[in-house]
């Protein structure tokens, strides 16, 4: 719905967190880039995805809980895109630059 109560944000953050991203959003996403890219199929997504999910769902839940929040309450519809855009921006780029080792991993 569109409504920005508290209550309904909650909601609909709750589930998005609880149910859509672990349990689809993240694994179709494993077993595609497993199979597609790796070549390793996608039992091995799966199994790579169950290695990886606490660290993965920390990182998801520690920005995206609050910026969902702030989407479904404060946010006015017509800047929602932009946020979420430029959220998703810092995190895919800070995830990016600690998964390829920051840094350390640059050369003299």
């Amino acid at each position: 719905g569109s409504s920005t109560t508290t209550f309904n944000a909650i909601r609909k953050v709750a589930f998005d967190s609880a149910v859509h991203v672990p349990f689809i959003v993240f694994p179709v996403y494993f077993m595609y880039k497993h199979t597609l890219y790796d070549g390793d199929g996608p039992l091995a997504g799966l199994r790579k995805y169950r290695d990886d999910a606490s660290a993965l769902l920390l990182s998801y839940y520690t920005v995206w809980v609050p910026a969902n929040l702030a989407v479904f309450t404060f946010i006015p519809v017509r800047f929602r895109i932009g946020f979420i855009a430029t959220t998703s921006l810092g995190w895919l780029s800070i995830s990016s630059f600690l998964t390829h080792g920051g840094l350390s991993s640059t050369s003299d």
